[in-house]
């Protein structure tokens, strides 16, 4: 059975905010390359990240929500788990895991 926990947890490591908001960088799992968090004008999405592509679909509509309990040291960086939903037009959403940057 999973633990349930509150964002407000990260303040006795430190951290104020481990929110998703636009400007942070995420990396989903299997992915190369960061990708900042843009603001969505679509009901069903908080949030768009950029694709590393020069295809027709530049972006994609996602949710972000933390799943990690901790701060971790990523990359040289302060980064926290993250569960991507990647909003379903029509079709069932996908989900992964992931890492959101924090900055200080």
């Amino acid at each position: 059975m999973a633990t349930s926990f509150t964002i407000d947890e990260y303040k006795f490591q430190g951290w104020d905010d481990c929110e998703p908001r636009i400007g942070r960088m995420v990396k989903p799992e299997g992915w190369s390359w960061h990708s900042e968090l843009k603001g969505s004008d679509w009901t069903r999405a908080e949030f768009y990240l950029e694709l590393n592509s020069f295809g027709p679909i530049r972006e994609v509509a996602v949710n972000i929500t933390v799943s990690g309990r901790t701060v971790q040291r990523i990359e040289g960086c302060d980064a926290v788990r993250v569960r991507i939903e990647f909003v379903g037009d029509g079709e069932s959403s996908q989900y992964c895991s992931g890492w959101m940057f924090l900055d200080r």
